[in-house]
Protein backbone atom coordinates (compact mmCIF):
# COMPACT_ATOMS: atom_id res chain seq x y z
CA UNK A 1 0.00 0.00 0.00
CA UNK A 2 1.40 3.56 -1.15
CA UNK A 3 2.24 5.83 1.46
CA UNK A 4 -0.77 8.31 2.29
CA UNK A 5 -3.35 5.73 1.34
CA UNK A 6 -5.75 3.11 3.56
CA UNK A 7 -6.62 0.05 2.20
CA UNK A 8 -6.36 0.67 -1.15
CA UNK A 9 -6.72 -2.66 -3.15
CA UNK A 10 -7.89 -4.82 -0.81
CA UNK A 11 -11.27 -2.98 0.04
CA UNK A 12 -13.67 -5.13 2.61
CA UNK A 13 -16.44 -4.60 -0.21
CA UNK A 14 -16.68 -4.06 -4.01
CA UNK A 15 -20.23 -2.52 -3.88
CA UNK A 16 -19.45 0.77 -5.93
CA UNK A 17 -15.96 2.46 -6.33
CA UNK A 18 -15.60 4.47 -3.01
CA UNK A 19 -16.50 4.10 0.66
CA UNK A 20 -19.87 5.60 2.06
CA UNK A 21 -19.49 7.69 4.61
CA UNK A 22 -22.10 8.48 7.41
CA UNK A 23 -22.11 11.89 8.77
CA UNK A 24 -22.85 12.85 12.55
CA UNK A 25 -26.36 12.88 12.24
CA UNK A 26 -26.40 8.98 11.53
CA UNK A 27 -24.01 8.13 14.06
CA UNK A 28 -27.59 6.96 16.14
CA UNK A 29 -28.87 4.59 13.74
CA UNK A 30 -25.35 2.91 13.75
CA UNK A 31 -25.31 2.54 17.56
CA UNK A 32 -28.62 1.05 17.25
CA UNK A 33 -27.25 -1.81 14.34
CA UNK A 34 -24.51 -2.78 16.81
CA UNK A 35 -24.77 -6.21 18.66
CA UNK A 36 -22.28 -7.31 20.75
CA UNK A 37 -21.79 -10.63 21.88
CA UNK A 38 -18.97 -11.81 24.28
CA UNK A 39 -18.06 -15.25 25.81
CA UNK A 40 -14.89 -17.15 27.37
CA UNK A 41 -11.76 -16.00 25.43
CA UNK A 42 -10.22 -18.32 22.41
CA UNK A 43 -8.59 -21.70 24.65
CA UNK A 44 -6.26 -21.91 21.81
CA UNK A 45 -4.25 -18.36 23.40
CA UNK A 46 -0.76 -18.31 24.43
CA UNK A 47 -1.23 -18.47 28.03
CA UNK A 48 2.39 -16.73 27.89
CA UNK A 49 1.74 -13.68 25.62
CA UNK A 50 1.66 -9.93 27.08
CA UNK A 51 -2.13 -9.42 27.77
CA UNK A 52 -2.06 -5.93 25.93
CA UNK A 53 -5.35 -4.91 27.75
CA UNK A 54 -5.86 -1.35 26.43
CA UNK A 55 -5.51 -1.76 23.12
CA UNK A 56 -8.26 -3.45 21.06
CA UNK A 57 -8.88 -4.64 17.39
CA UNK A 58 -11.35 -4.33 14.39
CA UNK A 59 -12.00 -7.31 12.13
CA UNK A 60 -13.88 -6.54 9.11
CA UNK A 61 -15.99 -9.17 7.91
CA UNK A 62 -19.02 -8.15 6.71
CA UNK A 63 -18.41 -7.60 2.99
CA UNK A 64 -19.57 -9.29 -0.41
CA UNK A 65 -16.56 -10.70 -1.74
CA UNK A 66 -17.93 -10.10 -4.86
CA UNK A 67 -14.46 -9.91 -6.47
CA UNK A 68 -13.10 -13.17 -5.22
CA UNK A 69 -15.96 -15.03 -6.51
CA UNK A 70 -16.24 -16.67 -2.87
CA UNK A 71 -17.10 -15.62 0.45
CA UNK A 72 -13.28 -14.51 2.44
CA UNK A 73 -14.05 -14.80 5.97
CA UNK A 74 -14.78 -18.66 5.74
CA UNK A 75 -12.38 -19.02 2.91
CA UNK A 76 -9.39 -22.60 4.22
CA UNK A 77 -6.16 -21.62 4.62
CA UNK A 78 -4.55 -24.59 6.02
CA UNK A 79 -7.34 -26.34 8.31
CA UNK A 80 -8.43 -22.91 9.55
CA UNK A 81 -10.63 -20.30 8.05
CA UNK A 82 -9.36 -16.84 7.13
CA UNK A 83 -11.08 -15.15 10.10
CA UNK A 84 -9.72 -18.06 12.13
CA UNK A 85 -6.47 -17.05 11.53
CA UNK A 86 -7.27 -12.99 11.83
CA UNK A 87 -8.57 -13.80 15.38
CA UNK A 88 -5.40 -15.93 16.61
CA UNK A 89 -3.00 -13.47 15.48
CA UNK A 90 -4.11 -11.34 17.45
CA UNK A 91 -4.85 -14.01 20.36
CA UNK A 92 -1.36 -14.54 20.55
CA UNK A 93 0.25 -11.45 20.74
CA UNK A 94 -2.15 -10.69 23.59
CA UNK A 95 -4.77 -8.60 22.21
CA UNK A 96 -8.09 -9.65 24.07
CA UNK A 97 -10.58 -7.13 23.02
CA UNK A 98 -11.59 -7.98 19.30
CA UNK A 99 -14.34 -7.22 17.77
CA UNK A 100 -15.64 -9.09 14.55
CA UNK A 101 -18.01 -6.62 12.70
CA UNK A 102 -20.38 -9.25 10.40
CA UNK A 103 -22.43 -7.74 7.62
CA UNK A 104 -23.17 -10.30 4.37
CA UNK A 105 -23.72 -13.79 5.84
CA UNK A 106 -23.84 -12.23 9.25
CA UNK A 107 -24.84 -15.30 11.30
CA UNK A 108 -21.94 -18.08 9.56
CA UNK A 109 -19.52 -15.10 10.84
CA UNK A 110 -20.95 -14.74 14.51
CA UNK A 111 -20.89 -18.44 14.70
CA UNK A 112 -16.78 -18.53 13.88
CA UNK A 113 -16.26 -15.13 16.04
CA UNK A 114 -18.20 -16.69 19.02
CA UNK A 115 -16.86 -20.00 18.68
CA UNK A 116 -13.75 -18.26 19.45
CA UNK A 117 -14.76 -16.12 22.30
CA UNK A 118 -14.47 -12.80 20.78
CA UNK A 119 -16.89 -10.19 20.01
CA UNK A 120 -19.46 -9.67 17.37
CA UNK A 121 -20.87 -6.42 15.93
CA UNK A 122 -23.63 -6.71 12.97
CA UNK A 123 -23.59 -3.92 10.33
CA UNK A 124 -26.98 -4.14 8.67
CA UNK A 125 -25.90 -0.83 6.29
CA UNK A 126 -22.51 -3.09 4.85
CA UNK A 127 -23.31 -2.91 1.48
CA UNK A 128 -23.08 0.49 1.48
CA UNK A 129 -18.85 0.07 1.85
CA UNK A 130 -16.17 -0.30 4.16
CA UNK A 131 -16.32 2.44 6.63
CA UNK A 132 -19.78 1.89 7.84
CA UNK A 133 -17.99 -1.31 9.21
CA UNK A 134 -15.02 0.73 10.64
CA UNK A 135 -17.68 2.60 12.40
CA UNK A 136 -19.69 0.00 13.99
CA UNK A 137 -16.21 -1.94 14.73
CA UNK A 138 -15.53 1.45 16.77
CA UNK A 139 -18.34 1.98 18.52
CA UNK A 140 -18.56 -1.54 19.69
CA UNK A 141 -15.10 -1.21 21.63
CA UNK A 142 -14.78 -0.71 25.12
CA UNK A 143 -14.61 2.45 26.44
CA UNK A 144 -10.42 1.46 28.63
CA UNK A 145 -9.75 0.80 24.96
CA UNK A 146 -7.06 3.47 24.37
CA UNK A 147 -6.32 2.35 21.02
CA UNK A 148 -7.10 -0.58 18.16
CA UNK A 149 -5.74 -2.48 15.61
CA UNK A 150 -8.00 -2.64 11.95
CA UNK A 151 -7.56 -5.73 9.99
CA UNK A 152 -9.69 -6.35 6.81
CA UNK A 153 -10.13 -10.13 6.90
CA UNK A 154 -8.83 -10.65 3.90
CA UNK A 155 -5.61 -9.99 5.35
CA UNK A 156 -5.71 -13.00 7.67
CA UNK A 157 -1.82 -13.91 8.66
CA UNK A 158 -0.46 -10.90 9.74
CA UNK A 159 2.34 -12.38 12.42
CA UNK A 160 1.83 -12.03 16.05
CA UNK A 161 5.24 -10.31 16.31
CA UNK A 162 4.39 -7.96 13.94
CA UNK A 163 1.04 -6.73 16.18
CA UNK A 164 3.87 -6.55 19.12
CA UNK A 165 6.10 -4.82 17.59
CA UNK A 166 3.50 -2.19 16.83
CA UNK A 167 2.20 -1.84 19.80
CA UNK A 168 5.88 -1.28 21.13
CA UNK A 169 5.88 1.72 18.42
CA UNK A 170 3.02 2.68 20.37
CA UNK A 171 3.73 2.51 23.81
CA UNK A 172 7.39 4.88 23.39
CA UNK A 173 5.11 7.53 20.95
CA UNK A 174 2.59 10.00 21.08
CA UNK A 175 1.84 10.00 17.12
CA UNK A 176 -1.66 8.61 16.51
CA UNK A 177 -0.85 6.08 14.13
CA UNK A 178 1.18 3.44 13.38
CA UNK A 179 1.55 1.72 10.31
CA UNK A 180 3.25 -1.56 9.48
CA UNK A 181 5.54 -1.03 5.98
CA UNK A 182 7.31 -4.16 4.33
CA UNK A 183 9.73 -3.00 1.65
CA UNK A 184 8.70 0.34 2.70
CA UNK A 185 5.28 0.22 1.23
CA UNK A 186 2.24 0.41 4.10
CA UNK A 187 0.49 -2.51 5.05
CA UNK A 188 -2.58 -4.20 6.90
CA UNK A 189 -3.53 -3.33 10.14
CA UNK A 190 -2.65 -0.21 11.13
CA UNK A 191 -2.86 0.73 15.15
CA UNK A 192 -5.01 3.96 15.49
CA UNK A 193 -5.41 5.88 18.54
CA UNK A 194 -9.30 6.05 19.63
CA UNK A 195 -7.93 10.23 20.55
CA UNK A 196 -9.33 9.64 16.51
CA UNK A 197 -12.43 7.95 17.46
CA UNK A 198 -14.97 11.38 17.26
CA UNK A 199 -13.04 11.74 13.75
CA UNK A 200 -14.06 8.41 12.48
CA UNK A 201 -17.57 8.54 13.87
CA UNK A 202 -18.67 12.00 13.11
CA UNK A 203 -16.61 13.41 10.22
CA UNK A 204 -17.94 13.58 6.75
CA UNK A 205 -15.00 12.35 4.43
CA UNK A 206 -15.54 11.42 0.77
CA UNK A 207 -12.56 9.32 0.56
CA UNK A 208 -14.11 7.25 4.30
CA UNK A 209 -11.36 5.66 6.87
CA UNK A 210 -8.47 6.32 3.94
CA UNK A 211 -9.52 10.20 4.26
CA UNK A 212 -9.63 10.35 7.71
CA UNK A 213 -6.31 9.10 8.15
CA UNK A 214 -4.74 11.19 5.48
CA UNK A 215 -5.62 13.98 7.45
CA UNK A 216 -3.16 13.25 10.26
CA UNK A 217 -0.22 11.70 8.18
CA UNK A 218 2.19 14.65 10.07
CA UNK A 219 1.20 12.51 13.91
CA UNK A 220 1.56 8.56 11.81
CA UNK A 221 4.87 6.88 11.88
CA UNK A 222 6.26 3.81 10.47
CA UNK A 223 7.64 0.60 11.48
CA UNK A 224 9.55 -1.37 8.69
CA UNK A 225 8.56 -5.41 9.47
CA UNK A 226 9.81 -8.72 7.80
CA UNK A 227 6.03 -9.59 7.33
CA UNK A 228 5.02 -10.11 4.29
CA UNK A 229 1.45 -11.12 5.29
CA UNK A 230 0.82 -7.46 5.78
CA UNK A 231 0.74 -6.61 1.98
CA UNK A 232 -1.25 -10.38 1.18
CA UNK A 233 -4.78 -10.01 0.54
CA UNK A 234 -7.97 -12.12 -1.13
CA UNK A 235 -9.56 -9.78 -3.37
CA UNK A 236 -9.13 -12.29 -6.39
CA UNK A 237 -8.54 -15.74 -7.06
CA UNK A 238 -5.00 -15.51 -8.13
CA UNK A 239 -4.85 -13.66 -4.81
CA UNK A 240 -5.88 -16.75 -2.47
CA UNK A 241 -3.25 -18.63 -4.39
CA UNK A 242 -0.62 -16.84 -3.26
CA UNK A 243 -1.86 -16.29 0.38
CA UNK A 244 -2.17 -20.48 0.27
CA UNK A 245 1.08 -20.98 -1.04
CA UNK A 246 2.51 -18.25 0.63
CA UNK A 247 1.18 -20.30 4.57
CA UNK A 248 2.74 -24.04 3.06
CA UNK A 249 5.76 -22.03 1.88
CA UNK A 250 6.36 -20.57 6.19
CA UNK A 251 8.62 -22.59 8.36
CA UNK A 252 7.20 -24.72 10.91
CA UNK A 253 7.72 -26.22 13.79
CA UNK A 254 9.25 -29.76 14.68
CA UNK A 255 6.25 -32.15 15.42
CA UNK A 256 5.17 -32.80 19.21
CA UNK A 257 7.26 -35.02 21.30
CA UNK A 258 5.23 -37.76 22.78
CA UNK A 259 5.78 -36.12 26.22
CA UNK A 260 4.33 -33.00 24.66
CA UNK A 261 1.29 -34.44 23.21
CA UNK A 262 0.72 -36.10 26.51
CA UNK A 263 0.89 -32.71 27.47
CA UNK A 264 -1.30 -31.50 25.75
CA UNK A 265 -3.86 -34.32 26.05
CA UNK A 266 -3.86 -33.61 29.94
CA UNK A 267 -4.40 -29.76 29.27
CA UNK A 268 -7.38 -30.98 27.27
CA UNK A 269 -8.28 -32.82 29.98
CA UNK A 270 -9.44 -35.84 28.39
CA UNK A 271 -11.16 -38.89 29.84
CA UNK A 272 -9.12 -42.44 30.64
CA UNK A 273 -10.74 -43.76 27.65
CA UNK A 274 -9.77 -41.16 25.04
CA UNK A 275 -6.11 -41.38 26.81
CA UNK A 276 -5.94 -44.75 26.72
CA UNK A 277 -7.44 -44.76 22.95
CA UNK A 278 -5.15 -42.02 21.68
CA UNK A 279 -2.12 -44.18 23.08
CA UNK A 280 -2.89 -46.92 21.44
CA UNK A 281 -3.76 -45.85 18.30
CA UNK A 282 -0.52 -44.16 18.35
CA UNK A 283 1.59 -47.01 19.27
CA UNK A 284 -0.39 -49.60 16.40
CA UNK A 285 0.08 -46.51 13.54
CA UNK A 286 3.60 -46.36 14.85
CA UNK A 287 4.35 -49.30 14.20
CA UNK A 288 3.04 -49.86 11.27
CA UNK A 289 4.81 -46.99 10.04
CA UNK A 290 8.37 -48.59 11.38
CA UNK A 291 7.47 -51.82 9.48
CA UNK A 292 6.59 -49.98 6.33
CA UNK A 293 9.77 -47.81 6.22
CA UNK A 294 11.70 -50.78 5.88
CA UNK A 295 10.54 -52.12 2.84
CA UNK A 296 10.53 -48.96 1.52
CA UNK A 297 7.71 -46.65 2.27
CA UNK A 298 8.99 -43.14 3.09
CA UNK A 299 6.96 -42.44 6.01
CA UNK A 300 7.52 -39.65 8.42
CA UNK A 301 7.55 -41.53 11.79
CA UNK A 302 7.43 -38.43 13.93
CA UNK A 303 4.58 -36.96 12.28
CA UNK A 304 2.52 -40.40 12.48
CA UNK A 305 2.90 -40.63 15.95
CA UNK A 306 2.22 -37.10 16.89
CA UNK A 307 -1.12 -37.06 13.95
CA UNK A 308 -2.10 -40.40 16.19
CA UNK A 309 -1.68 -39.46 19.68
CA UNK A 310 -3.90 -36.26 19.42
CA UNK A 311 -5.87 -36.92 16.45
CA UNK A 312 -9.13 -37.11 19.20
CA UNK A 313 -7.85 -34.14 21.31
CA UNK A 314 -11.21 -32.87 20.80
CA UNK A 315 -12.99 -35.87 20.81
CA UNK A 316 -15.85 -34.44 23.50
CA UNK A 317 -16.87 -31.80 21.37
CA UNK A 318 -19.24 -31.61 17.83
CA UNK A 319 -17.04 -32.22 14.55
CA UNK A 320 -13.98 -32.75 16.84
CA UNK A 321 -11.83 -33.73 13.68
CA UNK A 322 -11.79 -30.32 12.77
CA UNK A 323 -12.17 -28.78 16.33
CA UNK A 324 -8.97 -30.87 17.11
CA UNK A 325 -7.40 -29.50 13.76
CA UNK A 326 -7.31 -26.67 14.37
CA UNK A 327 -6.45 -26.35 17.77
CA UNK A 328 -3.59 -28.55 16.70
CA UNK A 329 -2.94 -25.97 13.85
CA UNK A 330 -2.79 -23.18 16.53
CA UNK A 331 -0.36 -24.51 18.52
CA UNK A 332 1.99 -23.95 15.30
CA UNK A 333 1.84 -27.84 13.97
CA UNK A 334 -0.56 -27.52 10.37
CA UNK A 335 0.94 -30.85 9.34
CA UNK A 336 -0.19 -32.92 12.28
CA UNK A 337 -3.01 -30.77 11.67
CA UNK A 338 -3.86 -31.81 7.94
CA UNK A 339 -3.38 -35.45 9.55
CA UNK A 340 -6.32 -35.05 12.09
CA UNK A 341 -8.96 -33.29 10.01
CA UNK A 342 -9.11 -36.47 8.06
CA UNK A 343 -9.22 -38.60 10.64
CA UNK A 344 -12.91 -39.40 10.34
CA UNK A 345 -12.96 -39.30 6.31
CA UNK A 346 -10.28 -39.49 4.08
CA UNK A 347 -9.81 -40.37 0.15
CA UNK A 348 -7.57 -42.92 -0.73
CA UNK A 349 -5.72 -42.95 -3.76
CA UNK A 350 -4.69 -47.17 -4.55
CA UNK A 351 -1.59 -45.98 -6.99
CA UNK A 352 -0.56 -43.30 -4.42
CA UNK A 353 2.79 -44.05 -2.54
CA UNK A 354 1.83 -44.80 1.49
CA UNK A 355 0.99 -41.73 3.17
CA UNK A 356 1.04 -40.79 7.16
CA UNK A 357 -2.35 -40.05 7.16
CA UNK A 358 -3.34 -43.30 5.59
CA UNK A 359 -1.54 -45.27 8.63
CA UNK A 360 -2.86 -42.95 11.23
CA UNK A 361 -6.61 -43.76 9.55
CA UNK A 362 -6.04 -47.42 9.41
CA UNK A 363 -4.94 -47.39 13.00
CA UNK A 364 -7.59 -45.68 14.48
CA UNK A 365 -10.10 -48.22 12.44
CA UNK A 366 -8.75 -51.19 13.85
CA UNK A 367 -8.64 -49.83 17.35
CA UNK A 368 -11.84 -49.66 19.46
CA UNK A 369 -11.30 -47.85 23.05
CA UNK A 370 -8.55 -49.39 24.95
CA UNK A 371 -8.09 -53.22 22.06
CA UNK A 372 -7.12 -53.81 18.54
CA UNK A 373 -10.18 -54.92 16.45
CA UNK A 374 -10.23 -56.76 12.86
CA UNK A 375 -12.20 -54.79 9.83
CA UNK A 376 -14.62 -57.53 10.31
CA UNK A 377 -15.22 -56.49 14.10
CA UNK A 378 -15.61 -53.16 12.83
CA UNK A 379 -18.02 -53.79 10.15
CA UNK A 380 -20.54 -55.79 12.59
CA UNK A 381 -19.96 -52.88 15.14
CA UNK A 382 -21.26 -50.52 12.44
CA UNK A 383 -24.55 -53.01 11.66
CA UNK A 384 -25.38 -53.37 15.56
CA UNK A 385 -24.71 -49.36 16.10
CA UNK A 386 -26.56 -47.87 13.19
CA UNK A 387 -28.62 -50.80 11.97
CA UNK A 388 -31.91 -48.86 12.04
CA UNK A 389 -30.64 -45.27 10.66
CA UNK A 390 -29.84 -46.48 7.17
CA UNK A 391 -28.25 -42.94 6.76
CA UNK A 392 -25.90 -43.19 9.43
CA UNK A 393 -24.72 -46.78 8.36
CA UNK A 394 -24.13 -45.61 4.75
CA UNK A 395 -21.46 -43.14 6.14
CA UNK A 396 -19.94 -45.45 8.50
CA UNK A 397 -19.55 -48.49 6.35
CA UNK A 398 -18.22 -45.97 3.40
CA UNK A 399 -15.41 -44.99 6.02
CA UNK A 400 -14.62 -48.47 7.00
CA UNK A 401 -14.42 -49.05 3.28
CA UNK A 402 -11.96 -46.76 3.07
CA UNK A 403 -10.26 -48.10 5.89
CA UNK A 404 -10.19 -51.48 4.34
CA UNK A 405 -9.01 -50.33 1.48
CA UNK A 406 -5.83 -49.45 3.15
CA UNK A 407 -5.08 -52.27 4.59
CA UNK A 408 -5.40 -54.43 1.54
CA UNK A 409 -2.93 -51.54 0.47
CA UNK A 410 -0.45 -51.81 3.74
CA UNK A 411 -0.53 -55.47 3.56
CA UNK A 412 0.23 -55.84 -0.38
CA UNK A 413 3.53 -53.63 0.62
CA UNK A 414 4.25 -55.77 3.91
CA UNK A 415 3.19 -58.85 2.97
CA UNK A 416 1.55 -60.06 5.87
CA UNK A 417 -1.53 -58.86 7.55
CA UNK A 418 -1.90 -55.90 9.85
CA UNK A 419 -3.16 -57.81 12.53
CA UNK A 420 0.45 -59.84 12.79
CA UNK A 421 2.24 -55.95 13.76
CA UNK A 422 2.40 -55.49 17.44
CA UNK A 423 1.73 -52.27 18.96
CA UNK A 424 4.50 -50.25 20.41
CA UNK A 425 3.62 -49.75 24.21
CA UNK A 426 3.65 -46.13 24.41
CA UNK A 427 1.39 -45.61 27.75
CA UNK A 428 3.59 -44.37 30.66
CA UNK A 429 4.70 -46.86 33.23
CA UNK A 430 2.49 -46.19 36.62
Amino acid sequence: MDKGTMGQGSRETSVGESETVSSGSEQGQLVAQVEVRAKVQFEERDVNATSFTRIGAVILSAGLSSRMGDFKPLLRIGVRNALEHAVDGFLQAGIEEIVVVTGHRADEVANVAESLGVKVAQNSRYEEGMFSSVQVGVMALREEVEAFFLLPVDHPLVEEKTIEALVDVSKKSDQLIVYPTYHGKRGHPPLISMKLADKILNEVAPDGLRGVLAGFDDEAVEIAVADEAIMLDMDEPADYERLQQYWLSKPQKPFPTLEECQHLLREKAVNARIWEHSHLVAGFALALARQLNQVGAHLDEALVLSSAMLHDVAKTQKDHAHVGARMVEAKGYPRVAEIIAVHMDIVMQDQAPIAEAEVVYLADKLTKDSRRVTMAERFVMAQEKFGDRPEALMVATSRLQQADRIRRKVERLLGQPVQLIETIDLLPKI
